[in-house]
């Protein structure tokens, strides 16, 4: 499925593979409690906020590009997404409620032959939004320069790190039988309204093989 919906719909293709970000500055954590770390990130999130990115999916040397407006509600778990290119073409607008129900309200043909490509498309963006403060319960690992917590001990797990200039989620990793399935990175986090985004976003997709980087445009 991946890889038909990115030759339909290939806006460019280039043989770039850097990632536009700065990597964080790594700060000792020497001194730093890993519950008040956790507290203090989970209160500087927003809980609903809405975003204008542009994004890039990368599909082995495929490239599609496009803009897109999404809202979240962390608390309620939905979300609403809207993609479009850079000249306004809507390609589609999803969303997803609060008890898990996917709703398609419209996406170009081409999109449509897929049956899961909503499912698919917001799945992504979950990962990226939702359940991005570790548990209580949460094992943890200190290092001089980051902090690891793993919310299982079983074989299958998230895995949040946090690193960098303002001790915040640098890296969030799901494994399943102690194979990284996914990564999420964060870059370069900018205040606003006493909240915190982060300006750049790549997931890593090691199971299927794609990249999906996020640029944040403007905080609404």
């Amino acid at each position: 499925m991946i890889k038909k919906l990115i030759i339909i719909l290939t806006i460019s293709v280039c043989g770039c593979s850097s990632i536009p970000f700065r990597h964080s500055d790594y700060l000792s954590f020497d001194g730093i409690d890993p519950q008040t770390l956790r507290l203090n990130f989970s209160e500087e999130l927003p809980q609903e906020f809405e975003l204008l990115n542009s994004a890039i999916f990368r599909y082995s040397y495929l490239h599609f590009s496009a803009l897109g407006v999404v809202r979240v509600d962390t608390f309620k778990k939905s979300l609403d997404l809207a993609g479009f290119n850079h000249l306004g073409v809507m390609f589609f607008e999803l969303s997803l409620d609060s008890e898990g129900k996917v709703d398609c309200k419209y996406a170009l043909p081409e999109f449509t032959k897929h049956k899961d490509f909503a499912s698919f498309v917001l799945n992504d963006i979950k990962k990226i939004y939702f359940d991005r403060v570790p548990p209580q319960s949460a094992v943890v690992k200190r290092e001089r320069r980051k902090v690891v917590f793993r919310d299982s001990l079983k074989d299958t797990f998230t895995e949040y790190v946090f690193a960098g200039e303002g001790r915040f989620l640098a890296e969030k990793n799901y494994y399943e039988k102690h194979r990284k399935v996914w990564s999420v990175f964060y870059y370069e986090y900018t205040p606003k309204d006493g909240k915190i985004y982060p300006e750049g976003i790549l997931l890593k997709h090691y199971k299927y093989g794609y990249k999906l980087i996020i640029r944040l445009k403007e905080i609404r």
